[in-house]
């Protein structure tokens, strides 16, 4: 028998025929693939359907089909997941991207490509039975009562105004705050004011009083503050109300003595466990005003916030209400901090797509924080000059910020070796609902990203 020749033995190699007119076959191309919209929305009457008047949308949350994934934006809860091939799927949330007490109900389902101009209508819910949709109680004492606030109703208008701006809607928040009385007083009326409000939320604000009474000067028993609010979230559950208690902000800590604040912190300790146990959601309102820095300049007297305070505990019932917990957690558990733990003023965190627009010109952000920037550019700026920019970050609307040029980085004499030319710019104005946007981004930044500053700047 013949040996094949050297040349069949080729063609065999190479997977082709030793006779006729055939050819290889040429590679797959790519499978073509569309974006698909989706909308999330509350499903007020739990019907799975959008109708009429049903106006909240959902921002921050995952949308996913066919594997890939986008993010609902502020206001409009719309979400555009790229790279779907052709094909029906259904639309869903991720979980664990909504905010605390939101369910899914069904998951609809997309032909994929979609109609010209249509969208995917996904519904959540919430479990408050025939409670008031979109209506949020207040309650607490006199800094419910907003005592201490010159250009707003305290933080009652700066939570409807954020509600209002991010999710939509037509949220009402109706204050129930007495001056002076403690957390005791508190569980007592509680009961009385959920009857005459029947809200979709209870905001419990309660504690800074407690310090005053002579069982209260150590957080422990016989001090009555957490029996008194366990018993405030336990009645607002039975109501089908939802619980988002905030933790007691500082005083003053220069016209009250330091005992005080050593209370409160301890307080806020037992506070965050107690709303891990009662399911209740946290408004970290002592954790906004320590991150702030300077607490001396977030009061009007002892105890009570001028405006500025106020908008920090606006923005901290804000978060509990609107974004996940894993994107608001503060908790820590052993070998493993938390978000809160690992962010500090002074960390710089290095985010892709990050720019900024200064001078008409669109430069790229180096590292940001909470309070600045460094922006890789050659132009010179003076250190002390303000500047106008327009901030631009992944996934998210640009807005407008107000900052000053605090250093320079020249390359001939770099005072960050590690930095390319450019300046740090500290932010000195920003909008609560833009800077709410910006603790969002930096919170859902990976631990690798961020930078620990040393003693030399890198950012404003």
């Amino acid at each position: 028998m013949r040996s094949p020749s050297p040349a069949a033995l080729a063609l065999a190699a190479l997977g082709l025929s030793g006779c006729g007119g055939g050819s290889p076959a040429s590679p797959d191309r790519p499978a073509q693939t569309y974006p698909v919209t989706a909308v999330v929305f509350y499903d007020e009457n739990d019907n799975g359907t959008l109708d009429a008047g049903e106006e909240v949308r959902l921002p921050e949350v995952d949308v996913e089909v066919a594997g890939r994934v986008g993010r609902s934006e502020k206001l409009t809860g719309r979400a555009v997941v790229n790279g779907v091939p052709a094909g029906s799927y259904p639309a869903a949330v991720r979980t664990a991207s909504l905010p605390p007490f939101f369910a899914t109900a069904a998951s609809p389902a997309v032909t994929v490509p979609q109609a010209a101009g249509s969208e995917a209508a996904i519904p959540v819910t919430l479990p408050i039975g025939n409670n008031v949709p979109d209506t949020y109680l207040a309650f607490g004492d006199s800094i419910t009562a907003g005592e201490g606030a010159f250009s707003t109703h305290g933080y009652l208008d700066v939570v409807e105004a954020l509600l209002q701006q991010n999710l939509g809607g037509r949220p009402r928040v109706i204050g129930d705050g007495v001056s002076g009385t403690t957390s005791a007083v508190g569980s007592d009326r509680i009961e009385s004011s959920l009857r005459s409000v029947h809200p979709a939320y209870t905001l419990i604000l309660y504690g800074t009083n407690d310090w005053n009474k002579s069982a209260c000067k150590t957080a422990q028993p016989p001090c009555f503050t957490i029996d008194s609010l366990r018993f405030m979230i336990q009645a607002a559950r039975a109501a089908r109300s939802l619980p988002v208690i905030s933790t007691i902000i500082p005083a003053h800590p220069v016209l009250t003595p330091p005992e005080r604040n050593e209370w409160v912190a301890a307080m806020n300790d037992l506070i965050k466990a107690l709303a891990r146990q009662e399911g209740a959601a946290l408004a970290d309102s002592y954790g906004a005003f320590i991150k702030a820095g300077d607490l001396t300049r977030l009061f009007s007297d002892d105890k009570h916030p001028n405006d500025a305070g106020y908008q920090l505990i606006g923005g901290a019932f804000f978060l509990a209400i609107a974004r996940s917990p894993a994107a608001t957690c503060s908790c820590s558990r052993p070998g493993r901090p938390g978000v809160e733990d690992r962010m500090k003023a002074t960390d710089r965190f290095v985010i892709e797509g990050v720019t900024c627009e200064l001078d008409g010109r669109r430069l790229k952000v180096a590292n940001l924080s909470i309070s600045g920037l460094f922006a890789i550019t050659d132009l010179a700026l003076m250190p002390g000059q303000h500047v106008e920019m327009v901030l631009r970050l992944p996934d998210r609307e640009p807005f407008e910020v107000l900052g000053v040029v605090s250093w320079t980085n020249d390359p001939a004499s770099p005072r960050a070796p590690d930095l390319p030319q450019g300046l740090g710019i500290r932010l000195t104005r920003i909008a609560l609902p833009d800077k709410v946007t910006l603790l969002d981004l930096l919170k859902r930044t990976s631990p690798g990203a961020v930078r620990h500053r040393s003693s030399r700047p890198s950012e404003g």
